[in-house]
């Protein structure tokens, strides 16, 4: 799977200019240089599932099925630290990311067109819609200690609602089934979905740790580009806005936002078998 903007925001993060360059600079880390150490981690997109299809055939060449495929979740944390060393001493940032996703079983429609290929082998191509169930979240903590020893800890957290949408997700398959008997056959199949999912409505909260400071706010979760002033460089975010079509923040420079996507698009090879009832 693709997965999406959050996987986009990670990378901005984690493979910025700055950090580059100072990686291939100072690969072995001296402390009396500025370094980078660890990696944010993306969200794992390959994964392993069942699929159940219970498909009526019209003719012998098109085929109507309905589907579904086992739950997807995933979630995993990740920290990078950069030390910057200027002329009073280090400071020291770390960002520790906790991203997750997940999406229920899926309904989804499917059209079948076969043919057959030699006496006991057939290939058919499909395509189909579905209706999905998602959502996600993010916990960033952010951790900055001062040359002088001062530390400063801030967590942002944000959570979408579950999304219920129906997505036209043009479903390719190239599918090749072999007869074992009449009512059994082994079916080979290729799938490549597009399914992009967005309008996730959500709440967002700041708090600064140590002080017991917080705030919130609800609407729709948006992927933007920001100027982040601790590392001098643009970098991308998500977050949840009441007003996407209104957002001012001078401070952070705001630019290039819109409506977050959730990426299901992907390839699959499927194996399994197709047991005729009637």
């Amino acid at each position: 799977m693709a997965v999406g903007d959050i996987n986009t925001a990670l990378r901005s993060l984690s493979n910025n200019k700055i950090f580059r360059d100072l990686r291939r600079d100072n690969p072995n880390n001296d402390p009396d240089r500025s370094h980078v150490e660890g990696k944010l981690k993306g969200l794992h997109n390959t994964y392993t599932n069942w699929e159940a299809e219970l498909r009526v055939d019209f003719t012998s060449r098109l085929a109507f099925g309905i589907s579904t495929f086992s739950p997807i979740h995933r979630r995993n944390e990740s920290s990078l630290t950069y030390t910057y060393v200027g002329y009073v001493g280090p400071q020291v940032m770390t960002w520790t990311f906790r991203p997750e996703f997940s999406v229920s079983y899926p309904l989804i429609i499917n059209f079948h067109y076969s043919r057959p290929f030699m006496k006991k082998l057939r290939y058919s191509i499909g395509a189909g819609a579905g209706f999905y169930s998602a959502r996600a979240s993010q916990e960033m903590e952010f951790l900055i200690v001062a040359p002088q020893g001062g530390s400063e800890r801030q967590l942002f957290q944000w959570d979408t609602e579950r999304r219920f949408s129906f997505a036209f997700q043009g479903l390719v398959a190239l599918s090749l089934d072999y007869s074992i008997s009449s009512r059994l056959s082994l079916v080979t199949e290729l799938q490549a979905r597009f399914i992009r999912l967005s309008d996730f409505k959500g709440t967002w909260r700041y708090s600064l740790v140590d002080i017991g400071y917080s705030e919130e706010k609800s609407g729709t979760l948006c992927y933007f580009t920001m100027w982040d002033y601790f590392i001098g460089i643009r970098i991308a975010n998500s977050e949840v806005w009441p007003d996407p079509s209104n957002v001012e923040d001078p401070f952070r420079e705001i630019q290039n936002l819109r409506k977050a996507v959730l990426d299901l698009s992907g390839m699959s090879l499927r194996v399994g078998f197709r047991l005729r009832l009637f």
